[in-house]
């Protein structure tokens, strides 16, 4: 049976990630489950509320870092952190996490829908080609918010079907249909780890975050892997509950900033897509 390691970076909110692991704890999976939170110096009761749940079994674990490194770096040390605990396995002892497990990277305020984790799975088991693949992600009043994404000639990012409702969305290709897509959403990215080996982890001059998802999905195509959107796979993302610390102006800044890091990275090399 394959495991599946869930990596939810968190900074602060503790309602927000408890909403997030009651919903994995509830999900029903054919899969081994192992979830690791990497916890960005959280100062608020988080600390206390994670050590309780960590002590239901060994497939919890948690990272603590003594700052806030944001969300790509958070990911990257949860996978090195990921790697000691299949080492551990290589060497005989119970870690709880079987060989080489795919990634599903998580934010911390997404809410797993049922069969999400498998319809996930199948896209890579159907796709020898897929190096990741994202989901269908809705808002909590029941519009879309994520139904893979793409990126304008100003390299601004835009999700397909963004405040549709499914019942009105005329577009049944793009919402509907799983199929290849430019990037998906770092709220929901499952990452095959092979592919992750050969490809890389998050770019960590992103800082805190915004692009290194589409960033990480460009250099997946550009070493030939796919990108997939699997619109069976579902969740329910509420948008902005951890980003909104910072202020619009706080937040416009990181964008600009990181879309500057991105087009300097990939504009000459994909400027024709």
């Amino acid at each position: 049976m394959k495991t599946v390691a869930i990596i939810i970076p968190h900074s602060n909110g503790v309602d927000i990630l408890r909403r997030c692991l009651v919903s994995i704890a509830n999900h029903r999976t054919v899969h081994n489950v192992i979830v690791i939170v990497v916890d960005n110096a959280s100062t608020d009761s988080t600390r206390t509320y994670l050590s309780e749940w960590q002590s239901f079994g060994s497939n919890r674990q948690v990272l603590s870092l003594p700052e806030n490194i944001g969300y790509g770096p958070g990911v990257n040390r949860g996978i090195e952190y990921l790697r000691v605990l299949v080492d551990q396995t290589v060497q005989g002892r119970d870690s709880g996490v079987s060989l080489f497990p795919d990634v599903l990277v998580l934010n911390n305020d997404v809410e797993l829908l049922p069969f999400c984790i498998d319809n996930l799975e199948e896209t890579l088991d159907r796709d020898d080609d897929a190096g990741l693949v994202g989901a269908k992600l809705f808002h909590a009043d029941g519009t879309i918010q994520h139904a893979g994404a793409y990126l304008d000639r100003a390299y601004n990012g835009y999700h397909y079907g963004w405040g549709k409702r499914p019942t009105d969305y005329n577009d049944v290709v793009q919402s509907q249909t799983m199929r290849d897509t430019q990037f998906v959403t770092v709220a929901m990215i499952l990452i095959r780890w092979r592919a992750r080996q050969e490809v890389g982890v998050f770019d960590e001059q992103f800082g805190l975050g915004y692009y290194e998802d589409v960033d990480l999905c460009y250099r997946m195509r550009d070493k030939g892997w796919h990108v997939v959107y699997n619109p069976f796979a579902q969740a329910i993302h509420h948008e902005g509950a951890t980003s909104g610390k910072l202020g619009s102006v706080g937040l416009q800044e990181m964008i600009l900033r990181n879309r500057n890091i991105f087009i300097s990275k990939w504009a000459t090399k994909w400027e024709d897509e």
